[in-house]
């Protein structure tokens, strides 16, 4: 305190301000105890934390070792030595790593361990960071808190300087002023935030500022961006008054003491497919050798382990003796057909590993009573066996009291199993599903309106018990079933119950969906700063949502769900725009990632589902590659999963991307089947879809775009490689956008500039897609309408610029070729005479494969092309074909590619062209697949000349390979005499394989 006082004397004479000294002093004297913890500064003290003492026996076993060279009165100069801290420097210390011995240094000489810790923090491991940081942290000193400084990039030092600044509030926020730091650098967050957890520090922090802090406090505190705040009147209902800031003001739904109603379990194995699970086999699957069961094999491997008076056991009897049953109550057992916990014994390791299968052998009420009864862990039933089904099957409602031990969490495998069973004993957990996994929300929902007695039975004393978890996953589930065709049968279950029941419930269902509430409401996390987070703007008035609605917004964030967003989110929607909620999303979204992504703040992440657009799109198509490539596969599921809840053009353009790209094989599989999805749910194919997703990017109908200055305007077109070409008034290519000058619109110049670069960013992501996707459906021989070829391609404002420098064929409904053209600019039809063409009514268009199209055709276009200076967006008049001849086509490789060598890189080049790695064993690459129609592929296999190619390593791309196999199957485990020949395929297939491969560099011996 006392030196915090003197320090403002002295900042306040340097500045000859000797009236402000005395005044700062005389309010500083008459300041509470509290205000006066504001003054505090460091103290030098050692503080150590919980995880700090865990290790103080490791430190106190390093004493007792009294080593000459590691211990309380070493020389510091040789503590700090750098080689001390290699685990092998000394061998008596070779248990403990080097923050233990950090650690021991810190006790023993206090804060001269700071260069020790300053090695221990010079790593990029986030884990180890973030437990080495507590270290630094608990030196109370100038020299420890000057160093948090140095990592302030570091999230883990802003949060030890946000814990310091709770000690010592003024000294840490000057720090961070005397930095001067703009609003997007990590110490003007830290001020916002801990001012914005603090508010009564501000005055105390004005008081004290020179002029320089002063100045950079006021720029922090301006708003992001300058806009009017809307009026009370002009926010929508749910902002006026929010539903969770007035909870005593809600409907109330009377609290009950049910006890839960029994109903008798049933099974509906016609559910199953076919005749059920099947019957539970002994035999299956395992080797047994010449032995008539797996039980006798086990007992021959295992003679030597046998008790006396083995020889003359029965099957049911060895069969109890390998599940780990005593001997000795064998005669008990059979007699009673029951086990109790006492008699198991260690299981004898089973040659066969039949496991629970060996039950068959028993009675179904014996082997019920061991199911009951066997200790746990002995067997684990994966949700993909079939074992679970068949005792299910075979032991009926005996096997109830034990299905919950077997299956303890449902899974998506179990779905077909459980649907099946109709039991209370599901209800509980299938509605947690429902509410919670969204993998499960379909799969359970269908179970429980299946048996919608049985679950509102079990559900309605759970939605009208005490509060609680349990009670808002009831009370959730209990309205969506009764916003159905469940409603009769939820409304008998509560009869069931009496009438103050029935009454609960229509008080229940009569809450208005945006007043339904949890009973613990999330909270906001308090490092988030309101004040950076962009504006909302009002559709309409351009006014902004302020700040202090801020936090009802989030609210209404967090407490909705990707499938289900909160009424009071929707109303927020409707009320502000697209573009700005959006902005919002993201900021959240770079928030989320920037702290770490931590999992109670998830919502920031699934919420860009819900408020996303285009460039939100872009955005997590990207951060999904990064997540995919960083091994973070769920994170990268999840984006692709909130790209199709976005659903716009931009969204779905996206996913097509995924589809395409052949880095990573399940991206690709996932987006292809949520196109598929999408596409079903439209009416429409995968293509089709795909066709109607370019977005136009806001060019007019003459495919440009134009940029106003004011004064001057800029227009912005696209060649056939869809590159933005800039140019001005007159028709001269730029480079780039000029400067506004002195005569230009400041505001529309700026406007301008925001939207070409937001247009370079668009046509980025989307140019090489869209030409590829172009360049597939020749090579596909796709073809379209007339009127979706005039309104998807030759009309639109994007695509017209590739569909203008491609040669067209008109075909009739067997495919042939009726005539071939081309786009003119002006958008009519030409052919290879330059003459313009009408196209026959009701033709299939369609871009043509050099192998249709006519020597005439080609010679004529291609001359055209030439005198026109016309580039194509890629390979088709001068595309290199390949034609095998007949005896080629008998067989099922391509010839000639058989003990080529070739690089990795000639291979990586390959994944540009539809191929795909396959992964064999010990992650080593070992050949990569082209998927065909029909169900085939083709299959290039490889073999190394030395190290192999591995997927978990970076690709080394002068590694050689030797082809091993090029050529066409099912599967590649699928027999020579079993495989398709070339001959299945038409001409053009086989053409595009022959060119992918001969576009590889070659290494010939």
């Amino acid at each position: 305190m006392q030196r915090g006082l003197a320090r403002l004397d002295a900042a306040a004479a340097a500045r000859g301000h000797r009236g402000e000294r005395r005044q700062l002093r005389g309010k500083s004297m008459a300041l509470t105890a509290a205000q006066k913890k504001l003054f505090a500064e460091p103290d030098g003290k050692i503080v150590w934390d919980a995880y700090m003492r865990k290790r103080e026996a490791d430190i106190a076993a390093i004493e007792a070792a009294q080593l000459a060279n590691f211990g309380p009165d070493t020389p510091l100069d040789q503590l700090l030595d750098p080689a001390i801290m290699q685990r092998n420097a000394i061998p008596a210390l070779f248990r403990h790593d080097a923050r233990t011995r950090t650690l021991a240094i810190l006790k023993w000489r206090g804060a001269d361990a700071l260069p020790a810790i300053d090695r221990l923090l010079d790593v990029d491991d986030r884990r180890a960071c973030a437990d080495d940081m507590r270290l630094l942290k608990a030196i109370h000193s100038e020299a420890a808190v000057e160093r948090l400084f140095n990592y302030l990039s570091r999230l883990e030092a802003r949060d030890a300087l946000a814990d310091h600044a709770r000690r010592w509030p003024l000294h840490i926020l000057r720090r961070l002023l005397a930095l001067k730091p703009n609003r997007t650098q990590p110490a003007a967050e830290l001020i916002l935030q801990l001012l914005q957890e603090n508010p009564d520090w501000s005055a105390a922090l004005d008081e004290v500022c020179d002029t320089a802090e002063k100045s950079v406090l006021q720029a922090l505190r301006q708003p992001r961006e300058k806009v009017e705040d809307a009026a009370a009147d002009e926010l929508p209902a749910v902002l006026r008054r929010p539903p969770w800031r007035h909870r005593a003001d809600l409907p109330a739904v009377p609290e009950l003491s049910l006890t839960t109603l029994s109903t008798p379990a049933r099974f509906h194995w016609e559910r199953w497919g076919d005749e059920g699970p099947g019957r539970l086999d002994p035999e299956r699957h395992y080797y047994k050798g010449d032995y008539a069961t797996l039980v006798d094999y086990d007992i021959a491997r295992l003679a030597d382990r046998l008790p006396s008076g083995a020889a003359g056991w029965d099957l049911q009897r060895k069969t109890l003796w390998l599940l780990g049953v005593r001997p000795e109550g064998f005669d008990r057992i059979l007699a009673q057909q029951a086990v109790d916990a006492d008699s198991f014994q260690s299981a004898p390791e089973r040659a066969s590993g039949a496991g629970p299968r060996l039950l068959a052998h028993l009675t179904p009420a014996l082997a019920a009573s061991i199911l009951d009864h066997v200790p746990s862990g002995r067997w684990i039933f994966y949700s993909w066996s079939s074992e679970l089904p068949q005792l299910a099957y075979w032991l009926g409602d005996r096997m109830l009291t034990s299905l919950r031990r077997w299956m303890p969490q449902i899974s998506r495998q179990h779905l077909r199993l459980v649907q099946c069973i109709e039991w209370e004993g599901l209800v509980a957990d299938l509605a947690q599903s429902y509410c919670r996994n969204r993998w499960m929300r379909e799969g359970a929902f269908a179970w429980l309106r299946r048996y919608d007695h049985v679950a509102a039975r079990v559900l309605i004393p759970l939605a009208l018990g005490p509060a609680g978890a349990l009670r808002d996953t009831a009370r959730r589930t209990v309205r969506d079933l009764a916003a159905t065709d469940s409603r009769a049968a939820v409304e008998r279950a509560a009869a069931d119950y009496g009438e103050a029941a029935q009454a609960a419930l229509q008080a229940l269902l009569a809450i208005a969906p945006e007043q339904v509430l949890p009973d613990l409401l999330p909270t906001i996390n308090r490092k988030l700063v309101l004040g950076l987070l962009p504006r909302l703007l009002l559709r309409g008035s351009g006014r902004a949502i302020a700040l202090e609605q801020l936090p009802d917004v989030l609210m209404a964030s967090m407490l909705s769900t990707p499938d289900e967003p909160h009424p009071g989110l929707l109303q927020i929607q409707q009320a502000v725009t697209h573009e700005s909620f959006a902005r919002f999303g993201r900021a959240l979204l770079d928030w989320w990632e920037t702290n770490d992504a931590p999992g109670k703040e998830r919502w920031m992440f699934t919420v860009q589902g819900l408020v996303g657009n285009d460039e939100t799109a872009r955005v997590l198509a990207g951060r999904a590659r990064h997540w995919r490539a960083a091994l973070n596969r769920v994170r990268a599921y999840d984006a692709l999963e909130m790209l199709g809840r976005i659903g716009s053009d931009g969204a779905l353009m996206q996913i097509q991307g995924f589809v395409v790209q052949q880095r990573f094989a399940d991206l690709s599989q996932r987006a292809e089947r949520l196109m598929q999805e999408i596409a079903d749910a439209r009416g429409l194919t995968p293509e089709e879809l795909a066709d109607r997703s370019v977005p136009d990017l806001g060019l007019d109908e003459a495919g440009t775009l134009t940029l106003d200055f004011g004064p001057r305007q800029f227009r912005v077109r696209f060649n056939g490689l869809l590159e933005p070409e800039l140019r001005d008034a007159a028709g001269r290519m730029l480079k780039s956008l000029p400067k506004p000058n002195g005569a230009d619109d400041a505001v529309a110049a700026k406007a301008a500039g925001e939207l070409f670069k937001d247009l370079k960013k668009q046509v980025k992501s989307l140019s090489g897609l869209q030409l590829k996707r172009l360049e597939a459906a020749m090579c596909a021989q796709r073809r379209w309408s007339g009127e979706d070829f005039d309104r998807l391609l030759r009309r639109h404002p994007l695509l017209r610029h590739p569909v203008q420098r491609l040669v067209w064929g008109a075909f009739d409904a067997g495919d042939a070729l009726l005539a071939t053209f081309r786009v003119v600019e002006d958008l009519s039809l030409a052919d290879a005479q330059d003459t313009p063409v009408a196209l026959p009514e009701a033709a299939r268009i369609g871009i043509v494969h050099p192998l249709r199209l006519p020597s005439s055709a080609l010679g004529g276009f291609g001359q055209i092309f030439a005198d026109y200076e016309i580039l194509q967006p890629f390979e088709q008049l001068a595309r290199k074909t390949y034609l095998l001849e007949p005896a080629q086509r008998d067989g099922s490789e391509l010839p000639g590619w058989h003990g080529r060598r070739v690089t990795v890189a000639s291979l990586l080049g390959l994944e540009q062209r539809g191929w795909r790695r396959e992964v064999g064993d010990g992650g080593m690459i070992t050949g990569l697949i082209k998927p065909l129609d029909d169900g085939l592929s083709a299959f290039l296999d490889i073999t190394p000349l030395g190290d192999g190619w591995f997927v978990a390593q970076p690709a080394d791309v002068k590694l050689v390979h030797e082809i091993a196999r090029a050529g066409i199957g099912r599967s590649r485990q699928e027999a020579i005499a079993a495989r398709p020949t070339l001959a299945v395929l038409d001409e053009i297939t086989v053409s595009e394989l022959q060119r992918d491969l001969d576009l590889m560099a070659w290494f010939v011996d």
